[in-house]
């Protein structure tokens, strides 16, 4: 947020030294041309700044740079006090996620632009990535499995899993009604339950990974 206040105070002021210019030239005309009008030109003339910087290609900018600060901030700099050394598979695949991410904002359409919209899928990307890194600061034993892991849960209505500490599985619900549908996690009993009596979860053409 403080890049954008910085960007937003050198915009400002720099607008502000540049119209304040061409209204000094304004008044020398008005001065010198009794029917001179000056607000058409004023317009003409904010109208050419905004051409002339662009804000929005600006603005995209600072967006990325905002982005890229929190996760210094909040994930790269906090990293560094874990109490429990990480591995170097699971800070690998922390890396890999954050840079992913980072590449989505940075090329996938979606992103562009200063609308509300565009700002709450940024918010839904850095909490995200907040979650991975919690995951990681916990070293949860599945953590290093995550990338595989959530490309099944991506290509499956259910997938199971299995452990040395036991079993669970995922379970989209209303994965066909509702791409937003949120994942449910039940325990290996309870989604042979979910599976047996909920006749929407599986139709006969889907394929079932495990």
């Amino acid at each position: 947020m403080q890049i954008l206040k910085d960007k937003k105070q050198q915009h400002i002021e720099h607008f502000d030294e540049y119209i304040t210019n061409k209204s000094k030239l304004l008044t020398d005309q008005v001065i010198t041309d009794t029917n001179f009008k000056p607000r058409p030109e004023l317009e003409k003339n904010v109208v050419h700044y905004k051409k002339s910087n662009l804000f929005t290609d600006e603005m995209e900018k600072i967006k990325y740079e905002a982005f890229v600060e929190f996760i210094k901030q909040q994930i790269f700099l906090p990293q560094q006090q874990i109490d429990k050394e990480p591995s170097k598979e699971s800070i690998k695949v922390l890396n890999d996620f954050i840079k992913k991410k980072k590449e989505e904002l940075r090329t996938e359409r979606i992103y562009k632009g200063l609308n509300a919209k565009h700002f709450q899928l940024i918010s839904k990307l850095l909490q995200s990535i907040t979650l991975y890194y919690h995951c990681f600061q916990l070293q949860l034993p599945l953590f290093e499995s995550a990338p595989d892991l959530l490309k099944k849960i991506d290509e499956n209505t259910v997938t199971t899993i299995s452990t040395s500490t036991g079993s669970a599985g995922w379970a989209v619900s209303g994965d066909e009604r509702d791409i937003k549908s949120p994942i449910l996690y039940l325990t290996d009993g309870l989604l042979k339950e979910k599976i047996l009596n909920d006749e929407d979860i599986i139709k006969d053409q889907k394929k079932i990974n495990k």
